[in-house]
């Protein structure tokens, strides 16, 4: 099972229970409880997003991810590294070192060990 199939079952076991616990029918919550549905919906995409781009916290693990990766970093640069020590600034070729002073957390949006 992959990460996003496990968070979107674990949301799916939320609804359920939800529903039990409420007395509730899926059709009874989208019309009367339209917030109730927005804020699963809402969790649901999270847990489907970070199962799809981890998030680095560490430097360690930052530093462990191999060239070609690009991450967005927390304030928002989005950065493709380039060598052991280097990464480049997407959008104005500014390069940088070293690659672990991104600001942490960062979110994995591409990893070349995962593509085809």
């Amino acid at each position: 099972m992959t990460a996003t199939a496990a968070a979107s079952a674990a949301i799916d076991g939320d609804v359920r229970l939800l529903l039990l616990a409420t007395n509730v029918t899926g059709e009874q919550m989208n019309a009367q409880h339209p917030e109730i549905r927005d804020s699963l919906a809402r969790r649901a995409t999270a847990a489907a997003l970070a199962a799809a781009h981890p998030t680095i916290t560490t430097t360690d693990d930052l530093d462990a991810l191999p060239a070609g990766t690009v991450v967005r970093s927390d304030t928002g640069t989005i950065a493709c590294r380039f060598d052991t020590d280097h990464g480049v600034v997407l959008g104005d070729d500014r390069p940088f070192s070293p690659w672990t002073a991104l600001h942490l957390p960062a979110t994995i949006l591409w990893d070349p060990r995962s593509s085809s």
